[in-house]
C-alpha cells in the first residue's frame, strides 16, 4: 500500500499524504488522503488546539481548561469574551494548519492508534513532517497555537 514501517520506532510511514478541505477540519484534526488513495481523520499527537466546534459539556470544559493553559482567560474579561477569544485562536490554529499542509505533501508516521473519531470516520493519532521537514505540532505550539498535551503512545 505505499506504506513502509520504520520498524526500530514501531510506526508506519506515509509520504505524500494530501490534506482535504473540510468544514469539520480543526488545527488538530483533519481529513488526509493517503497515497494508497484511502481518506482518515488525522489526530495530531503532542498537541491540543482550542475546538471551534463546540456541541456538549465536555467540549465546553475541555475549552475552559485550554483557555486557561493558554493565558486566555484573563482577569477581567467576561466568560463572552474569553470563550470568543478562545474560538479566534481555534480558528487560527485550523487556519495555521491549512495553510501548512494544502496544496504541499507531507509525510505521516503513525501506529494506527485509534483516537476515538466517529463511527463513520476512522479517526487515527499521527506525527506530521511538513514539506519543508517540520514538525506539524512542535511549529503550533511555538506559535502559540496549542498546547502541548501528552497522549501514550499505542
Amino acid at each position: 500500500s505505499g506504506m513502509s514501517a520504520d520498524p526500530s520506532i514501531g510506526l508506519c510511514l506515509y509520504p505524500d499524504c494530501e490534506h482535504i478541505e473540510s468544514k469539520l477540519n480543526g488545527g488538530d484534526s483533519f481529513s488526509v488522503r493517503l497515497p494508497d488513495g484511502q481518506t482518515i481523520t488525522a489526530r495530531l499527537y503532542e498537541v491540543d488546539t482550542i475546538e471551534t466546534h463546540i456541541n456538549s459539556i465536555t467540549a465546553t470544559r475541555r475549552l475552559r481548561v485550554q483557555r486557561r493553559y493558554l493565558g486566555i482567560s484573563v482577569l477581567g474579561a467576561t466568560a463572552e469574551g474569553s470563550i470568543q477569544k478562545a474560538i479566534e485562536l481555534g480558528e487560527l490554529a485550523t487556519a495555521f494548519t491549512q495553510n501548512a499542509l494544502a496544496g504541499n505533501p507531507f509525510t505521516i508516521y503513525t501506529s494506527h492508534a485509534d483516537a476515538r473519531g466517529g463511527v463513520d470516520n476512522k479517526r487515527i493519532y499521527v506525527f506530521i513532517e511538513t514539506s519543508e521537514g517540520k514538525s506539524l505540532a512542535a511549529e503550533l505550539v511555538q506559535g502559540g497555537l496549542a498546547r502541548a498535551y501528552g497522549v501514550y503512545r499505542q
